[in-house]
């Protein structure tokens, strides 16, 4: 080749709320033992205000390839995997790793894929990674001492059964060690290569192998309070608990689900030094997530809603001649692909949305999400087959602002009415805990971001769907 091109190790977890790494340091219960992706933050720059376009991994992923907001993709939730009728991506998107793969890099991917209709990899494997849960809560509750959601059964919490206590049938352990074989490969050819490490954990089943099971004391988890805070939710997250069930979990319970993890990372990091200890300080590195999760706060659990602790995902990124350090300019993940591509000087598609930003001038922007299927007969959780219809949701923030409602349920566009909005400003709410909606002050506040978020929607979404 005429010029030489960086080449880059993407390791990606899912499921990761930012204050589970010990470089986000407001954790309201421990310091997170994270050492490993603590060597990228100090040598790379952390940014504080990093945003997924969707609460839900397939929306999610499918932005943060194509560099396009979920509405203009048509794929708000993870349906597309068993279903391929209204929800499908259409291949004809191009995705950032395509473009570096014209550019002549060879691009692999090892782990969670989730997106299977793009032509982005030259390469991509997918180990299994976690046992089966329906077959832990079946046989081995007890023994592993599992936390598990009663109303949709899944594992929140619980030590992962290790073959014979060895750490090789960690699962993110087999995809480490595949990840290092094809980088052995990739090393051995005459042309620039990004490498994914894509980690299922912390996704649930929430199982972390001893020792990590017992790493953080579950007594450091212990609060009060978080049931009685959901009345003052939107409708919408009201139901997602009480499908949960999450009030039947004692605080004991919590606590412990809450220290598996936190346990279950740092397990994961363990793993990223694997990683680290084989790529010369000039390979670009960098650390995100599709989104975060929810531990029991407001009586919710996992993903599906735009709370900071949801829509915030770490993304750490070191680069050859990039200065350490923090920076607080919103951003989310549709500008990973282009702030890589100017990292390797490789141009910018015109259509992509996302920015460099890690370019001069940039200073941050309005954060656009959605998600939900907004059709008639779809539910939130589809096994279960009960509840009302599970609506789209769409959200903004600007600023400390966050603002997010219905714009779709039982297949039509709502109207105020049926927004089940939810506002609050963060400067004064920083937990996002009390639904100001409504409230006099802030009605001129709210109108504006609702008429942005609005405009964005009916330029963004796809006709129809």
């Amino acid at each position: 080749m005429s010029r030489d091109f960086p080449n880059i190790l993407w390791i990606q977890c899912d499921e990761l709320r930012a204050d589970a790494l010990s470089c986000y340091p407001e954790n309201p219960w421990i310091t997170p033992q994270t050492p490993n992706i603590q060597r990228i933050a100090e040598s790379g720059v952390v940014f504080e205000q990093a945003f997924c376009p969707s609460p839900v991994c397939m929306p999610s992923r499918g932005s943060e390839m194509t560099s396009q907001y979920v509405p203009t993709l048509g794929v708000y939730h993870n349906v597309t995997s068993r279903n391929r009728g209204q929800y499908h991506f259409d291949t004809s998107w191009r995705t950032w790793t395509r473009v570096l793969r014209d550019a002549g890099y060879r691009a692999v991917n090892v782990g969670k894929l989730h997106i299977i209709d793009y032509d982005a990899w030259d390469e991509s494997l997918s180990p299994p990674q976690f046992p089966n849960p329906r077959a832990l809560i079946a046989t081995q509750a007890e023994e592993l001492g599992l936390v598990v959601l009663p109303g949709i059964q899944l594992i929140v919490g619980g030590t992962y059964p290790l073959t014979d206590g060895a750490w090789e049938s960690f699962g993110p352990h087999r995809v480490t060690t595949l990840a290092l074989e094809k980088l052995t490969e990739l090393q051995r050819r005459a042309q620039p290569w990004l490498l994914r490490v894509s980690f299922v954990a912390p996704h649930t089943p929430v199982l972390a192998p001893p020792p990590f099971d017992q790493l953080y004391d579950p007594g450091a988890f212990l609060d009060t309070g978080d049931g009685e805070r959901v009345a003052g939710l939107p409708a919408y997250e009201r139901h997602v608990a009480e499908l949960q069930e999450s009030h039947v979990l004692t605080p004991a319970q919590v606590a412990r689900a809450r220290a598996t993890y936190y346990g279950l990372m740092s397990a994961v990091d363990r793993e990223i030094g694997r990683l680290l200890d084989r790529v010369p300080e000039d390979t670009i590195v960098l650390f995100t997530a599709d989104h975060g999760t929810m531990l029991g706060e407001l009586g919710r659990w996992q993903k599906q809603i735009f709370h900071y602790y949801v829509h915030r995902v770490p993304f750490i990124l070191r680069a050859p001649g990039l200065a350490s350090g923090r920076r607080q300019a919103p951003m989310d993940l549709l500008d990973t692909g282009p702030t890589l591509l100017a990292r390797c000087g490789v141009p910018i598609p015109d259509g992509f949305r996302g920015q460099d930003v890690l370019a001069d001038g940039f200073e941050g922007k309005d954060i656009f999400g959605a998600f939900g299927f907004g059709t008639r007969g779809a539910y939130l959780y589809e096994a279960l087959e009960r509840g009302p219809d599970c609506p789209r949701r769409i959200c903004i923030r600007s600023g400390s602002y966050r603002l997010d409602l219905n714009i779709r349920v039982g297949g039509r566009r709502t109207d105020p009415e049926a927004w089940d909005a939810f506002f609050c400003d963060r400067q004064v709410d920083p937990d996002e805990r009390r639904n100001a909606w409504g409230d006099t002050e802030t009605t001129e506040t709210t109108a504006a971001l609702v008429a942005r978020l609005l405009a964005w929607y009916d330029a963004m979404a796809v006709a129809g769907i």
